[in-house]
């Protein structure tokens, strides 16, 4: 028997299953929603192509990454079809690379908190280049 048997009886199947659902569609939305704009930022940068710096002409939406990740969501799902070893492979892929993602990005954070405490710099000398970013007529697209 399972928790959900037990707390919430029979109902406990349709809450765990639109409580799944739920998440997962708040998880796709954010990533359509944050990717594109990375992808967009990047490109200012010049770390990819101008192409994903188009923007929608009505809805100002980097319309390039959003395609371009849809077709990358959508790949996957017309190589491997309905085979459920491929599926579970991504899943298991995609667990793996978040999970080097994190520890990339706390090794990173304690490299960094290193070296700043490394630095002596006044506080006063950070606020005022602080100051200077803000000033900036194109601030926005530093943060």
């Amino acid at each position: 028997m399972g928790f959900r048997k037990i707390i919430f009886g029979d109902a406990g199947k349709i809450i765990v299953v639109v409580l799944a659902i739920t998440t997962t569609s708040g998880l796709i939305s954010a990533a359509l929603a944050a990717v594109p704009g990375m992808l967009y930022g990047m490109a200012h940068h010049r770390q990819l192509p101008v192409i994903f710096m188009m923007l929608h002409p009505k809805w100002k939406t980097p319309r390039f990454g959003i395609i371009f990740l849809s077709a990358l969501i959508t790949l996957p799902v017309l190589i491997f079809g309905k085979n459920p070893t491929a599926l579970l492979m991504l899943i298991i892929s995609s667990a793996s690379c978040w999970l080097l993602t994190y520890i990339i990005a706390h090794i990173d954070l304690i490299v960094l908190r290193k070296n700043i405490l490394n630095i002596n710099v006044h506080l006063s000398h950070l606020c005022f280049h602080y100051y200077r970013l803000w000033e900036l007529q194109e601030w926005h697209m530093l943060f």
